[in-house]
């Protein structure tokens, strides 16, 4: 099933997700849908249940599927209660999103993190990330957090409005 994306200024959005403490069947079919719902969308590389209205620490994400896919990625993921243990260095990347869809903007972010999360079997996941999916991942962990890339502005000059 794919999910409708809930699109600013949606309250819903704002809210801070749980942690999942059982991968029931619920879960499982949640993550498929979610999976369904980001390949759906042209170039859409990651969905947070929050985006969808489910306040679940859950995210999936899929690095490859950047117009400019980077040299190196870790490929479809499904990240469950995911924490940044290490960020190093910043870059400035342009973001957009799929519950912004009118803007995008140029937003500082960690160039390299290690993040632990944990998958659909339950498996803990040491991973790293690097440029436009440490940038990814860490727009992914905002929705749980109930933060928005235009939280993260440091100026209106860094937004710009989506060519049609």
């Amino acid at each position: 099933m794919i999910y409708d994306i809930l699109v600013y200024p949606n309250e819903l959005l704002k809210k801070k997700s749980e942690d999942i403490k059982k991968i029931d069947q619920f879960i499982i079919e949640h993550i498929e849908n979610l999976k369904e719902t980001m390949y759906a969308k042209d170039f859409c590389t990651g969905v947070a249940s929050s985006q969808v209205g489910v306040l679940k620490n859950l995210i999936v994400m899929d690095a490859s599927r950047f117009r400019k896919p980077p040299k190196s990625y870790h490929g479809f993921l499904v990240l469950i209660n995911p924490i940044i243990l290490k960020a190093e260095e910043t870059i400035v990347f342009r973001e957009g999103c799929l519950s912004i869809p009118e803007y995008t903007a140029n937003i500082q972010r960690y160039k390299f993190i290690s993040i632990k999360a944990f998958d659909q079997n339950e498996k803990e996941l040491i991973l790293d990330f690097e440029g436009p999916e440490a940038v990814l991942f860490q727009h992914e962990l905002d929705h749980l957090n109930g933060i928005l890339f235009l939280d993260r502005l440091s100026s209106l000059d860094n937004l710009f409005k989506r060519k049609s």
